[in-house]
C-alpha cells in the first residue's frame, strides 16, 4: 500500500551497495495487487545484502523503517483521502527515522565486492582497438585522464586475457585495447572478450595506420600520406576461391549499420568545411604556394585481410573491383562482433615503396581524428 516508501528503502540499498537491484521475476509495474511481492523482495535484499558491514547502524535503520509495514499498519487506506493518507505516513515516517539524526549515513569507504566492480565497468561504452604499439601510443595521448588510480576497482572478468588501458576521453569513458597482434584473427579474438568485462560497450573504433589508394574515383580524388580514411564499411577482399592461375574473391561489402550512418553522415561536415576545402593537385599547390599540407579526411571503403598490399598493381585491381580507398588488416575480425567505425591514417601507399616512415605521424593524426568523431558522438541516443 505504500510503494513510495518503499521505493525509498530500495533506492538507500542500491546507495549503500553501489549497484542496482533487477527481480527477474517481477518486470511488472508496481501496483496495489503486487506490493507485498515487491515487500518481500526488497527484505531479501536487504538481508542479502549485508548492510551491517557497508553501513552506519543509523543508515540500516532508515532502510528498515522504510521497509517496516508495520510502521504504517493503522494508516488509512481509503484511496479517496489519499492526500491525508501521504501525510499522516510522511509523519510517521519523519518521526522514526529524521528525529534520530544519523551521524554519517554511508560508510565512506564500503568494501569492493564483484557486483560493485561490475556496475563501475558498466561506465565504459566505447572500445579503440589498436594492433601496433605506437598505434596505441597515439591513442592514449589524446587521453584527458588515464584511470590508473582507479584501475583496480574495475579489473577484467576471469578468463579475460585482453590488456587494457583506461581513460577518459571528452564526455567518454572508453577502455584503449591492445591487441595481441596484426590480423583479423587477434581483432577478433579481443573484440569476443571485451563484453566479459565491459559489457556496455556500445561502439568500437578501429584505430590506427592503413594503406591508402592514391588516387580513387576514378582518379577524380587525391589521397596522400598523413590523410585520415574513415570506413563507410568494409570489404573482406581475400575471402575467395584460389585457382591455379587466379583468385576469385566473393568478397561483398559490409555496410555499417543506420545509427552509424547517420554518425557518418554528420561526420562529413568534418572534412568539407568551406574553409578548409583542399582542390586535387594538392602536394604540387602546397608546394607552389609554399605552404604546409593539412590532412584531408575521406570516407569510404576499407579493403580489410590478412594480406599486406605491396603491389600497387594489385591495390588497383582490388580497389577498382571493390570500390575501395584503403587497405588494413584487423576490421573485419571486430565489425561482425561490435558496432564498428574505423578511423585510420595513411601511412603508405600500399605498393613496393612501403616503408614506416609515415606512420608516427598517420598513428597521430588518426588519433586526433578520433577524438573529432567523439566530440560528435552522444552514446546515450544509440
Amino acid at each position: 500500500m505504500y510503494p513510495s516508501i518503499l521505493a525509498l528503502g530500495v533506492i538507500l540499498i542500491e546507495i549503500a551497495t553501489k549497484q542496482l537491484f533487477r527481480y527477474e521475476r517481477l518486470d511488472y509495474l508496481w501496483d496495489e495487487t503486487t506490493i507485498n511481492d515487491y515487500y518481500e523482495w526488497a527484505w531479501t535484499i536487504a538481508n542479502c545484502s549485508n548492510l551491517g558491514n557497508m553501513i552506519r547502524a543509523a543508515y540500516e535503520v532508515v532502510v528498515n523503517n522504510c521497509l517496516d509495514a508495520e510502521l504504517f499498519k493503522d494508516g488509512l487506506i481509503d484511496p479517496s483521502k489519499f492526500d491525508e493518507d501521504l501525510e499522516i505516513r510522511q509523519s510517521r515516517l519523519y518521526e522514526k527515522v529524521e528525529v534520530s539524526k544519523p551521524e554519517i549515513p554511508i560508510s565512506q569507504n564500503p568494501p569492493q565486492t564483484e557486483q560493485t566492480r561490475l556496475v563501475s565497468r558498466s561506465r565504459f561504452t566505447i572500445a579503440i582497438f589498436c594492433a601496433l604499439p605506437l598505434e596505441a601510443d597515439a591513442v592514449s595521448e589524446v587521453f584527458e585522464k588515464i584511470l590508473d588510480e582507479e584501475v583496480k576497482d574495475y579489473h577484467k572478468a576471469p578468463g579475460d586475457d585482453n590488456i587494457y588501458t583506461l581513460g577518459k576521453l571528452l564526455h567518454h569513458n572508453v577502455v584503449l585495447v591492445y591487441m595481441a597482434g596484426m590480423g583479423k584473427g587477434a581483432a577478433s579474438q579481443a573484440a569476443s572478450t571485451i563484453r566479459s568485462s565491459y559489457p556496455e560497450i556500445k561502439l568500437a573504433l578501429v584505430v590506427g595506420i592503413c594503406g591508402g589508394v592514391p588516387l580513387y574515383v576514378a582518379g577524380e580524388e587525391d589521397l596522400v600520406l598523413g590523410d585520415v580514411v574513415i570506413s563507410n564499411g568494409i570489404v573482406q577482399y581475400d575471402f575467395g576461391r584460389r585457382f591455379l592461375d587466379t583468385f576469385l574473391s566473393k568478397a561483398r561489402p559490409e555496410i555499417a549499420g543506420p545509427k552509424l550512418r547517420g554518425l557518418l553522415a554528420k561526420l562529413k561536415g568534418l572534412g568539407c568545411q568551406k574553409g578548409s576545402l583542399v582542390p586535387r593537385k594538392r602536394l604540387q599547390e602546397a608546394s607552389a604556394n609554399g605552404c604546409p599540407l593539412s590532412p584531408k579526411i575521406h570516407f569510404g571503403l576499407f579493403g580489410s585481410g590478412d594480406i599486406v598490399m605491396k603491389s600497387g598493381q594489385h591495390r588497383d585491381k582490388t580497389a577498382t573491383t571493390h570500390d575501395l580507398i584503403a587497405f588494413e588488416m584487423e576490421a573485419s575480425g571486430v565489425w561482425d562482433i561490435l558496432p564498428c567505425l574505423v578511423i585510420k591514417g595513411v601511412c603508405d601507399y600500399a605498393d613496393s615503396h612501403k616503408n614506416k616512415n609515415w606512420q608516427h605521424y598517420a598513428a597521430a593524426t588518426a588519433a586526433s581524428c578520433m577524438k573529432a568523431v567523439l566530440e560528435e558522438c552522444a552514446i546515450g541516443d544509440w
